[in-house]
């Protein structure tokens, strides 16, 4: 996922994941403990056929962005004819496309596994098993699949209580930068472009705090150490249960001196809340994702994200980064109100807000949510979302503003706030770090983190960015020592996105160089359709030798990018090479029909 991936840091860190796959370690521990399983993450080791061959069912799951791992996953097991069931996000809403699933569980697991594995085990499971909460996903669920098909409709979400402690013993742990643990579901604040409420519900589900503390007792148990990620997309989508949930996490952490650092999800409203501003510094929170989205507040107003318009979100980011917690956030491109300026207006906002680690993407219309029904109403969708919108230089939908406008915008921001230099990152960076004031009871530095230093070190000489990185190590160092791991971390991160960035550009040029050498070689194939001046076999051996041309220089192109990016453009790239191979095939079938006549033409001369 490129930008949220953080792949180029965690290398540094000698890690492959940044989180594990939560909602698998959960369903693992929903079956019966007489199931032998394994949990196998594909982001961190290769499905293999002897992982296949050990297995009588396969579970798969998947968020939207991971639907081509999911795709060769379901492959994969097809060919070794396992039966295949599909769950979470991705599955849940894209059901009438997939291909290759024996059954789905769709939506919320815990009101139905139970039910699909009794009727899996006695040999009558039914294509799909659902207890939607709408009519409308009730009745969408029986047309599709008919009688073939367990569901209920159930009156309320399920108590999320109920659901077990996930199988963290099941994880190869030592690969992930952090583990992950639920506290809630569900969010109140019904943005335009979000999934999450519509499948959650709007009035946030909590565990208890015996649950919480429950499964970092488990963490503890098997040993970890370090970063725990809250996985909730509001955790205080209801203030007074996450208070709750913040002392007895506050309790725990002292109890056990403090061996976890806590990161979640969140508005701008913990700001305005001196209580839960407390309880995340007591609980040893050291940093929170924001949706500020944009400075533009009629664009706020249209995507329904009213929270953000209350008060001075500068001043609000520096009451929670004075607690010592860093705020990330999101930015959104291509919202109906966007002014013309919007690119700098952004630029600015970003800087003035001092936040270092800011995801800018281009808005993307996804299924399942409102701003999906609207513009299908419009008739504006372009095509389906692909569910990454940090290095997508286009829409899924026709944008009020030209695309080539709000393409260029994007560009223009991602220039300025990872510029080759890192100047204006480290100038974010730097604000941060003055503001930080109360540290959090830090764990000591582990060996994968002194690793990532050296690496790091070993890695500044050689960049644009070498003298800015050193001045804020070395003012950091000098200034506020305390700090100074956070500030090697800062810059590892800015690495990444300075590579991450690099890369998307050049594949905006691979893909323009992609359109530039169709359109040549097309211009080619007429050329030497037209030829009636040179024999066939020549004809047809300098057109192989452009073609091959073109399909090297295109190759080598592509294999210089970053992985991630590689992978988000491989199809434009099989495209590419089937189009050129496929006007190669027309002048060689049509040079193949004129050699009739010309051999007759000999032959008459004979």
């Amino acid at each position: 996922m490129t930008y949220w991936s953080f792949s180029t840091a965690l290398k540094m860190l000698g890690k492959k994941s940044a989180f594990p796959p939560l909602g698998l370690a959960t369903v693992a521990a929903m079956l019966p403990e007489r199931c032998a399983i394994r949990l196998l993450d594909m982001n961190v080791e290769p499905l293999t056929d002897r992982d296949l061959r050990w297995a009588d069912v396969v579970f798969v799951s998947a968020m939207i962005v991971q639907q081509e791992s999911f795709e060769v996953a379901v492959k994969r097991a097809n060919q070794f004819g396992i039966p295949v069931v599909a769950g979470g996000p991705y599955p849940s809403t894209a059901y009438p496309e997939l291909i290759g699933v024996d059954h789905f569980v769709i939506g919320e697991a815990e009101p139905i596994l139970d039910i699909f594995w009794a009727d899996f085990c006695a040999g009558k499971a039914k294509k799909a098993y659902a207890m939607p909460v709408k009519q409308a996903e009730f009745d969408a669920l029986r047309a599709h699949f008919g009688q073939d098909l367990y569901v209920e409709q159930a009156r309320e979400r399920p108590d999320i209580n109920a659901t077990p402690i996930p199988r963290f013993d099941l994880l190869n742990r030592k690969k992930y930068r952090a583990m992950s643990i639920q506290a809630s579901r569900g969010c109140p604040i019904g943005c335009e472009f979000c999934d999450i409420w519509r499948r959650f519900g709007r009035q946030p589900r909590f565990k208890n705090a015996a649950r919480i503390t429950a499964e970092l007792d488990e963490l503890y148990r098997l040993k970890w150490k370090g970063s725990v990620f809250i996985v909730d997309d509001n955790f205080i989508g209801n203030k007074k249960r996450a208070k709750e949930l913040l002392a007895a996490i506050a309790d725990w952490q002292k109890e056990h001196g403090y061996p976890f650092l806590f990161f979640t999800e969140g508005t701008l409203t913990l700001a305005d809340d001196e209580e839960l501003l407390e309880g995340f510094q007591n609980s040893n929170f050291d940093m929170i994702f924001i949706g500020i989205e944009t400075p533009a507040e009629e664009s706020l107003k249209e995507t329904r994200k009213h929270i953000n318009i209350k008060g001075s979100v500068a001043e609000k980011v520096e009451k929670i980064q004075r607690r010592g917690i860093q705020v990330t956030s999101g930015f959104i491109l291509g919202f109906d109100h966007d002014p013309d300026d919007i690119a700098d207006r952004m630029i600015e906002f970003i800087q003035q807000l001092g936040i270092p680690v800011a995801m800018v993407g281009l808005l993307q219309a996804l299924p399942e949510t409102d701003l999906y029904d609207r513009l299908q109403r419009e008739g504006r969708l372009l095509s389906q979302a692909s569910g990454n919108n940090t290095h997508a230089f286009q829409t899924n939908f026709r944008t009020t503003r030209p695309a080539e406008a709000v393409s260029a915008d994007y560009q223009k921001i991602l220039q300025a706030i990872y510029p080759p230099d890192l100047k204006s990152y480290f100038e974010r960076c730097a604000i941060l770090i003055k503001r930080w004031k109360n540290p959090c009871h830090s764990s000591p530095i582990s060996w994968n983190e002194v690793r990532a230093f050296f690496s790091y070190i070993g890695v500044i000489p050689f960049k644009a960015y070498r003298w800015n990185a050193f001045k804020f190590l070395v003012k950091t160092l000098w200034y506020s020592p305390t700090f100074f791991v956070e500030a090697v971390s800062l810059g590892v991160q800015g690495h990444h996105f300075r590579e991450i960035t690099l890369s998307a550009f050049e594949a905006v040029k691979v893909e323009r160089y992609f359109a530039e050498k169709r359109a040549a070689f097309s211009r080619f194939m007429m050329h030497y359709l037209e030829n009636t001046a040179q024999s066939r076999e020549i004809l047809l051996l300098e057109f192989r030798k452009s073609r091959d041309e073109v399909l090297s220089d295109a190759g080598k192109r592509f294999e210089k990018l970053h992985d991630e990016v590689r992978q988000a453009i491989k199809g434009e790239y099989e495209k590419f090479l089937w189009e050129i191979n496929e006007m190669y095939q027309k002048v060689y079938a049509s040079l193949a029909a004129r050699a009739i006549p010309e051999q007759e033409e000999r032959a008459d001369q004979l």
